[in-house]
């Protein structure tokens, strides 16, 4: 589907927000834990190619801040 506009364009988000998105979308069923996604941070830079642009240590306010932009933006709350 080259000819749809990318996930940052269409949904207006960040990158980042994009790759998180994109590796949401493209988990199968085999890959969730019971009915929980896997753990986003094992999966950051290997799987989904974010890396932190702040110390480590606020990772999950970086994580946070990307799912609400992806909330906003998305519509999915």
């Amino acid at each position: 589907m080259r000819d749809q506009p990318s996930l940052e364009v269409r949904y207006g988000i960040s990158g980042d927000t994009a790759k998180l998105l994109e590796w949401i979308e493209g988990l199968r069923e085999k890959d969730y834990l019971g009915k929980w996604t896997p753990t986003v941070e094992d999966e950051l830079e290997r799987k989904i190619g974010i890396k932190c642009p702040w110390d480590n240590a606020n990772l999950p306010a970086y994580l946070t801040e990307l799912l609400s932009e992806l909330n906003d933006r998305t519509g999915t709350n």
